[in-house]
């Protein structure tokens, strides 16, 4: 869904909209055709199907606008997906790690983003938020559910944030912490009274005045928001953002109205805050994207507690400051206003959108439950509009849009207004120039003309530093590859990164154009094994990450993405552990592309080889091995005790094997590799494989 000013007919600009998929229907605004969506509930707040475009009446700037469409579309059905499997964290974990996902953009129903606030939240509000999103990701989280948890301070990445793996997004909710460098404070609410008597009578004002850091984090988070609504443009699916913030105020106190509202734009002392949401009021539609927004302060009888210190000042008449009852209304007063001041931006952004704000909620996963059965239908409705409205004099006029349902019991939300500007025309042809390769690498979507898979692993270096190895292995099937036979070649172009779970992309990556040159023995190779590429990425702490691969052959313009996922343990200087494994039979030449010495897939009934990095390895007793093997968290193979040698060295390598079951099915498997010697040091570590038939 998005909105795109363009001078098309009526009856072309009809057809485009109706001859998409319902996962990818864009909501447009042209100069011929205004398209918004519209969520229509029964008293109990249920979706009602069924109405047609006589059913509605839109108002655009007061004047009522002929419909020229108006249909239902479903974004998916109630229902619960199942648990997702534990999230292997540690490297001793005992449960294999789930298998990445993927998703095809026509299997996309919904888009979700889980914005927290975290510039703008109390350290007491964290635990509830981060538990909430992990009950959600593991119970809620639908197939066909493309979802992202954004913090406001960590920077917006690209695409990679979104994906429907559901092991990093629990990665990513557990990287959701109090900023001290945000405004947040120990307590969501102020304490009354911290500041003494002389602080509680100024509180006792409407709102006390907003403060350089709130306003530096306000306007970051709307900064951020805009950013955010606009990446989510080209996305498919029903689209949705979730704000969850402590406080989200709509203006500085002295930018308000007489009655606590927001001023106006053009009214003479309009909010930079108010107008740098108007912008993402606009940008949602342009983009089709809904509001929704929670208060994580949670429920609150909003009188004194325990932190609150409720002191009458003491004055040379004792009779000003013997009626308590009448002072203690007046602090509170204050605690009132804070309550209600810190939730008009999240109010004014989501009804401005068609969403709602969940003012009170006990717990985060429920609010967001709320929010998603919200989602599961909406109604499209198109009219033209007035010539006028897209005039080039009319500047930055605002204009407001209203959607009324006429059937009585019914209530309607849809967006509210839009600038009058116009997008940028488009070129003709543009749509058929070829995306770079970064883009293709950020979409969240895989490109499959080139077979091409990545797989991450990690060991450790000097000062226990961390480097993650990233291994491709490209499908030489798929290339054309020409020349005679003692020097078939090609040129591709191949892109390497590494995200952390935030989405920032970390130094380094491979962005090189590489010559395929291929004998006759290395030809055969290649067809029988693929071709492989390896290089080492830096990582600089412990954590989750995402390694992304892109590939493009020059001569067709083929493209090829792959993704992987790996959790780099924090090693503690004394205790053994193991480092990620390389399997030796499609182990490559570091930063170039060669054919692969062995199968990147096994086979049943044959053996993979694998290495490892022993990290703090015991200086005594025998140090032994053991294997197991396991499909869809079954153990389905389990291997002798084998002793094995390591390198004199702090950092020993090990080497070993494991037989494939000849009655393997193919598909997806988790080895599992653990250490002991004797004297109570032990560890695991896990890799993934793939059996599939020679």
């Amino acid at each position: 869904m998005g909105l795109i000013v363009k001078c098309l007919p009526v009856w072309l600009t009809l057809t485009l909209a109706f001859s998409q998929e319902k996962s990818d229907l864009k909501i447009r605004v042209s100069v011929n055709l205004v398209q918004v969506d519209a969520i229509v509930t029964d008293s109990h707040g249920k979706p009602v199907p069924g109405l047609t475009g006589k059913d509605f009446r839109i108002l655009l700037d007061g004047k009522p606008q002929t419909i020229r469409f108006c249909n239902y579309i479903e974004s998916g059905a109630p229902g619960s997906s199942a648990p997702a499997p534990a999230l292997a964290l540690k490297s001793q974990s005992s449960a294999p790690p789930p298998t990445p996902m993927k998703i095809k953009r026509e299997e996309v129903r919904r888009t979700i983003v889980l914005f927290v606030d975290d510039l703008a939240l109390s350290s007491e509000s964290i635990p509830g938020i981060r538990d909430g999103l992990r009950k959600f990701i593991e119970k809620q989280l639908r197939p066909g559910d493309l979802a992202a948890i954004v913090r406001s301070s960590a920077g917006l990445g690209a695409l990679q944030d979104f994906t429907v793996d559901k092991q990093f997004l629990l990665a990513a909710a557990n990287q959701v912490r109090w900023n001290a460098h945000g405004s947040g404070e120990a307590q969501a609410y102020h304490p009354i009274g911290l500041g003494g008597p002389a602080e509680m009578l100024a509180r006792t004002s409407a709102v006390a005045d907003m403060n350089d850091r709130t306003l530096w984090g306000t306007s970051m988070t709307v900064f951020s928001l805009k950013s955010l609504v606009k990446g989510m443009a080209g996305l498919p699916g029903r689209k949705s953002v979730i704000i969850f913030s402590d406080h989200l105020p709509l203006a500085p106190r002295d930018d308000l109205n007489f009655d606590g509202s927001a001023a106006e734009i053009g009214s003479g002392k309009g909010s930079p805050i108010l107008s740098g949401m108007r912008g993402v009021v606009d940008e949602c539609l342009r983009a089709g994207v809904v509001l929704y927004a929670v208060d994580t302060r949670g429920l609150n009888s909003l009188t004194p507690g325990a932190a609150d210190n409720i002191e009458a000042p003491l004055t040379a008449n004792p009779r000003e400051h013997t009626d308590l009852t009448n002072y203690v209304w007046k602090t509170t007063q204050a605690r009132r206003d804070e309550y209600s001041y810190n939730q008009q931006g999240g109010l004014f952004l989501s009804s401005e959108t068609g969403g709602f704000m969940v003012t009170e909620a006990s717990r985060i996963d429920a609010a967001i439950e709320r929010i998603m059965n919200d989602q599961n239908g909406y109604y499209l409705i198109g009219f033209t509009p007035a010539e006028e409205t897209f005039s080039p004099s009319g500047g930055m006029k605002y204009h407001k849009l209203k959607v009324e349902v006429l059937p009585p019991g019914l209530q309607v939300r849809s967006h509210k207004g839009f600038f009058g500007l116009a997008d940028e025309e488009s070129v003709p042809g543009t749509e058929l120039l070829e995306p770079s390769l970064a883009t293709v690498l950020e979409s969240p979507f895989q490109s499959t003309g080139l077979g091409l898979n990545v797989r991450g692993t990690y060991f450790t270096g000097k000062k226990n530093a961390s480097l993650i190895r990233a291994t491709v292995v490209l499908n030489a099937y798929d290339l054309a590859l020409s020349g005679p036979k003692i020097n078939r070649s090609a040129i591709i172009h191949l892109l390497v990164r590494a995200f952390n779970v935030s989405g920032k992309q970390l130094e380094g990556g491979i962005d090189q154009r590489l010559r395929v040159s291929l004998n006759e023995e290395g030809y055969e190779r290649a067809l029988k094994y693929g071709l492989v590429y390896s290089a080492f990425l830096p990582a600089n702490q412990p954590g989750p990450y995402q390694i992304r691969a892109a590939c493009r052959e020059d001569g067709t313009g083929k493209l090829g993405t792959a993704g992987d996922f790996i959790v780099i343990p924090q090693i503690k200087a004394s205790k053994m552990a193991l480092s990620g494994v390389v399997f030796l039979d499609s182990y490559g030449q570091d930063e170039q592309i060669v054919p692969s010495a062995g199968p990147f897939f096994f086979a049943p009934g044959g053996h993979a080889r694998f290495a490892f990095q022993v990290v703090n390895p015991p200086h005594k007793g025998d140090v032994k091995y053991r294997t197991r093997l396991f499909r869809d968290g079954n153990q389905v193979y389990e291997s002798p005790v084998v002793a094995m040698s390591l390198e004199k060295s702090k950092r020993g390598i090990a080497s070993g094997k494991i037989d494939i079951p000849a009655t393997s099915e193919a598909g997806d498997y988790w080895m599992q590799i653990e250490v002991e010697d004797g004297q109570s040091n032990f560890a695991l570590q896990w890799a993934r494989l793939t059996v599939q038939e020679r």
